[in-house]
This record gives C-alpha cells, structure tokens and sequence, in this order.
C-alpha cells in the first residue's frame, strides 16, 4: 500500500492510500514545479512559522488604525491637501 507523506509529516501521520490500476505515483516534488511554473529560480526557502504569520497578519489588520489616527492629524495640521499628501 502507498502512501502520501507531506512535507514535515512523521510516517505515522501520513495518509494510506490504496493500490489500484488507477493509482500513480510521481517520481518528482510537484511543488516545485508549480511555484515556479514562471521560471524563476527560488532562491531562498519559504518557512513560515504560526507566529511569522500571526506577526504578518497583525501588522496587515491593524494598519488601517494607524492611518486613521494619522488621518486626523493631518486634516487638523494641513487640511485637505495634508491628507492627499500623506497617502
């Protein structure tokens, strides 16, 4: 019986899967294969941690606080044209 085995996976996590004429194997890592389908060479690896990812998605979802407060500051000091400015 086969198995698929993800990347970081022990072998007692993986999936069986069973043997039939309609299962194939792939001898090569499809993945990267499609990232980079556009012919780039990766030159550095993609490890991304739970806490890389909170740290990005805090620092993308709050933003919009920091440009209201600075909005604010900006109608108050240089009006309208402060505003453009500052975007």
């Amino acid at each position: 019986m086969a198995s698929y085995r993800a990347a970081g996976e022990t072998p007692s996590e993986s999936l069986p899967v069973p043997a039939t004429k309609d299962t194939f194997s792939l001898n090569h890592d499809t993945s990267n294969e499609l990232t980079n389908a556009s012919g780039h060479k990766q030159a550095l690896e993609r490890n991304f941690s739970l806490l890389n990812i909170c740290g990005i998605a805090a620092t993308t979802g709050n933003s919009w606080t920091a440009i209201g407060g600075s909005v604010a500051l900006a109608i108050y000091n240089g009006g309208p044209p402060g505003v453009v400015y500052e975007l």
